[in-house]
């Protein structure tokens, strides 16, 4: 098969699943958990979604001038403007095609600032290195911090699974022992699981691609100034969530372990399904009807889920559409001069 059309179907796949979980869970609703949802969304105070949203675009901002470091580090000194542009463009196609933005935002540095495309990639892949880092620190973190809760949402999760088998397992026995039939059977038959082979060692090229991008931060000229431009952004991110919170009555009084469970758990979500469709709603609802973290309806929290969601999707929509519409202009009418390009 085609590697475009493979590609194409694997994107619409992933986007199939997304919608039809937002369908499934919609009509699975009880009539008058339909109504809560409305009316969540409907008595939503929007002007938190501002804020918001001016919280979102600062971090994009932050990243670009953090971009903008790592390529001085490498010897391209770049125009900011080009950097954001290209930031914006990367999270507007990466809503379409999951990765196609870092190609993208590379290829407009190539061509407005003149850096080779694989030293600009390889920034990017430094980037993303440490903020895979700072994701899994925030999310053991969170953990630590949560176990009360972590422990009260795996009860609920095997109270539902009673619930709804036969037998009365609860979901845990029934993933361990399907754990370790797999593990007996891929065992067995090891000599003809070459793929699972195969998939380890490009795990093993990721996480050894991770650690050349943090050894190559380190060896900036001022790391700290990096490390700071990191954690403002990841400050950002959380601050942009927990604002939402105050858009409506029930959330508005949650503390700091609600907005963070969902930083670290319910943006896993995008990394799966193109631009976290349906499913960053699901897990925000499924989140906060943990009692520690909310104890909420689930029909509340997935109004909450679809506000977050909205409010940073609809801000990339906007915000990249402009930057597209602005790199050329301003291209044009501040052309680089020969004497300015890189080398």
């Amino acid at each position: 098969m085609n590697k475009k059309v493979k590609s194409t179907l694997k994107l619409l796949l992933f986007l199939s699943i997304g919608v039809a979980m937002v369908f499934l869970f919609y009509f699975r609703m009880a009539p008058n958990d339909r109504d809560a949802f409305w009316e969540a969304i409907k008595k939503a105070n929007y002007g938190w979604l501002l804020a918001s949203v001016g919280l979102g675009l600062l971090s994009h901002f932050i990243r670009a001038a953090r971009w903008g470091d790592l390529l001085q580090g490498i010897g391209y000194k770049t125009r900011f403007p080009n950097l954001f542009f290209a930031v914006m463009n990367m999270y507007f196609f990466n809503l379409a095609v999951p990765r196609l933005g870092e190609f993208t935002r590379c290829t407009l540095l190539y061509k407005y600032e003149k850096v080779p495309f694989e030293k600009a990639f390889g920034t990017v892949l430094a980037e993303r290195a440490v903020d895979m880092i700072c994701l899994l620190l925030v999310m053991g973190g969170a953990i630590l911090w949560m176990l009360p809760e972590f422990k009260e949402l795996m009860i609920l999760l095997g109270k539902e699974d009673s619930q709804s088998s036969s037998s009365g397992v609860p979901w845990a026995v029934w993933a361990t022992t399907i754990g370790l039939a797999l593990g007996l059977l891929l065992w067995v038959f090891r000599k003809r699981v070459a793929p699972i082979a195969a998939l380890w060692l490009k795990l093993r090229g990721l996480l050894s691609g991770i650690l050349v991008g943090l050894r190559s931060v380190l060896k900036l000229p001022r790391p700290w100034r990096f490390l700071f431009q990191t954690l403002l952004i990841w400050l950002c991110y959380f601050f942009m969530t927990q604002v939402c919170f105050f858009a409506l009555p029930e959330t508005a009084a949650l503390g700091v372990k609600a907005p963070l469970a969902v930083v670290a758990f319910a943006s896993l979500a995008i990394l799966f399904i193109p631009g976290g469709v349906g499913a960053f709603p699901l897990m925000v609802s499924g989140m906060l009807v943990v009692p520690g973290l909310g104890g909420l309806e689930p029909s509340l929290g997935w109004a909450l889920g679809w506000i977050i969601w909205s409010a940073q999707t609809l801000m990339i929509l906007s915000i990249g559409l402009l930057a597209l519409l602005f790199t050329p202009l301003y291209n044009q009418k501040f052309p680089i001069t020969h004497d300015s390009a890189n080398a």
